[in-house]
C-alpha cells in the first residue's frame, strides 16, 4: 500500500491531481485498504460521549472531505 501510495503521490506532482494515471492508481489504493479494512476483526466501537465539540467538528470535516473525494473519484 505505501509503495502504491508513494507512486499515486510522485504522479499527482508531475500530472496533477485529475490526471486519469492518478485516479486510476487512487482507485487502486482504495481497493487495497478496503481489502485490509475488510479482512481486519470487526469489533462493536464505543460512541465517545467525552470528546470535545472541537474535535467532534473536526472529525466530521474530515469526514465530509473523504465522502466528497470518493464521489469525485467515482463521477470520473
Amino acid at each position: 500500500m505505501e509503495e502504491l501510495r508513494c507512486s499515486m503521490q510522485d504522479l499527482a506532482q508531475q500530472y496533477g491531481i485529475t490526471d486519469p494515471r492518478v485516479i486510476r492508481k487512487s482507485q487502486m489504493l482504495d481497493k487495497l485498504i478496503v481489502q485490509y479494512m475488510t479482512s481486519l476483526p470487526c469489533k462493536k466501537s464505543k460512541v465517545q460521549t467525552d470528546m470535545p465539540t472541537e474535535e467532534l467538528h473536526r472529525r466530521l470535516e474530515s469526514l465530509n472531505r473523504l465522502r466528497e473525494n470518493i464521489e469525485v473519484l467515482e463521477q470520473s
